[in-house]
């Protein structure tokens, strides 16, 4: 794994200074994005619940919220997985190497946590601490928070593993490659669409009240 860490960051370094820079500022911004999005609903989520304590889901929204980014971790890691354990370019050099397949097979799969843990930490991380500090939890809160995070990728990696290696036995990984790609390119123009249609409609009956009155 060491060795994997090392490859990618010589990989990095041998980058045009341009590339460099251009890779830093687009991940950049787009995690401070991420970053201050999921602060930003933390904090009115505890400032509201603050607000109106009568509803009672103080102890509800950390679970939503972990749940939310362990579903959203199952459905990537599958592609992930995918991925790192037949499409890799240097997976033809690892399994001719003297080395175990236990290794290499683990290799791959601890070499994905970095994205999952990445992803927990621009996603879950600011909402639960801006939700702590809007309801003024103590440093207990804080504490178990972190182990819930440390815990939450490990369920969702193993069983997209656990499913690649299931469809790889009974289906052409090239075919589930292509099948997977058409997935999310449907998924992403239906999201596209339905945000179009709800503009659209939101500004028509913006239009309907503003004759009424």
């Amino acid at each position: 794994v060491g060795l994997q860490f090392q490859l990618g960051w010589n990989s990095f370094r041998r980058m045009k200074l341009i590339r460099k820079l251009l890779n830093i500022f687009v991940f950049g911004m787009l995690g401070a994005v991420l970053i201050f999005t999921s602060g930003a609903i933390g904090l009115g989520a505890g400032s509201a619940l603050k607000r109106y304590p009568e509803f009672q889901l103080e102890s509800l929204l950390p679970g939503l919220i972990l749940t939310a980014i362990a579903l959203l971790l199952l459905i990537s890691s599958f592609g992930l997985a995918l991925g790192s354990l037949f499409f890799s370019r240097d997976l033809d050099l690892l399994m001719s190497a003297p080395v175990s397949r236990r290794a290499v097979f683990i290799a791959k799969i601890l070499n994905g946590f970095t994205v999952y843990y990445l992803l927990v930490f621009v996603l879950a991380i600011p909402a639960l601490l801006t939700y702590g500090i809007g309801l003024h939890y103590g440093p207990l809160y804080y504490v178990f928070m972190l182990v819930a995070v440390v815990g939450t990728p490990l369920l969702p990696a193993g069983l997209g593993a656990l499913f690649v290696l299931l469809v790889a036995r009974v289906a052409p990984v090239r075919r589930v490659r292509e099948v997977l790609g058409l997935v999310a390119a449907l998924f992403g123009t239906s999201c596209a669409l339905i945000s179009n249609t709800a503009s659209y409609w939101t500004r028509q009956f913006a239009g309907m009240d503003a004759s009424l009155e």
